[in-house]
């Protein structure tokens, strides 16, 4: 079997490290599979899951990403993000907590001036916890 080196990285840990048979990423074109011998190229990233399948017909490994990009080779494909997360850890999610969250944000950000440091950062975890609300069943 051909395999395809895949490497999942976010900023403060790999989440991802392995051979396998393909991926599929939430390419700003479109949904795009990648496999040994792919053209190599760089790829903007969307919000969404990225989809390991580490040997064929085999359930994906998946992992939500909020956007980055993925770097093509012939012989491997590194996604590369700053805010990842295994699926099945999101499913266990509260939606509920999730709005909690984004709602108590949303308030800190509305007492900052617009150019606070902090300002930034607030935007940042809405985004976040904005996707993780999309994506949790």
């Amino acid at each position: 079997m051909s395999t395809l080196q895949c490497d999942i990285l976010k900023i403060e840990r790999e989440l991802f490290s392995g051979e396998v048979d393909h991926v599929v990423l939430p390419a700003e074109s479109g949904e795009m599979g990648v496999y040994k011998g792919h053209e190599p190229m760089i790829v903007v990233l969307k919000p969404g899951i990225v989809r390991v399948v580490e040997t064929p017909n085999a359930e994906p490994v998946r992992i939500l990403i909020n956007d980055g990009y993925a770097h093509i080779g012939k012989h491997g494909v590194s996604v590369i993000c700053q805010r990842a997360e295994a699926v099945e850890r999101i499913d266990a999610l509260d939606k509920q907590s999730i709005r909690v969250n984004i709602d108590d944000y949303k308030e800190q950000l509305a007492d900052l001036a617009e150019d606070d440091p902090s300002a930034e950062y607030l935007r940042d975890e809405i985004e976040w916890f904005n996707i993780l609300l999309e994506f949790t069943d």
